[in-house]
């Protein structure tokens, strides 16, 4: 099991973009979708070959009621680095350039 979780700077920045919008748009429609990423995090968490393999062997865990997809990794068979939380519709490979920062 993964015993610890670092997300990237910019990643970060995606996912308070991302909850910003929701809760413009409806109020707690952020909170939902911040949940439902808490919600994939365990999973991925649990179960972390789970994601799709993407460019540069990170792997893509969609969520399930919102259009984003987590990209990430497993660092040293115990960290979760979360790469970036992409919206699925929007430039899909952008955050290849992360791979080497």
């Amino acid at each position: 099991m993964l015993k610890k979780i670092l997300i990237h700077d910019k990643a970060q920045n995606e996912l308070w973009e991302a909850y910003e919008y929701y809760e413009l748009q409806k109020e707690e429609l952020g909170d939902r979708l911040l949940g439902e990423l808490y919600n994939s995090i365990r999973t991925i968490v649990e179960f972390p070959n789970t994601g799709k393999i993407m460019p540069g062997g990170q792997r893509q865990f969609l969520l399930k009621r919102f259009p984003y997809g987590i990209i990430y990794s497993v660092k040293e068979e115990s960290i979760l680095y979360i790469l970036a939380i992409i919206h699925l519709k929007r430039k899909p490979n952008y955050w290849i350039s992360r791979l080497h920062s």
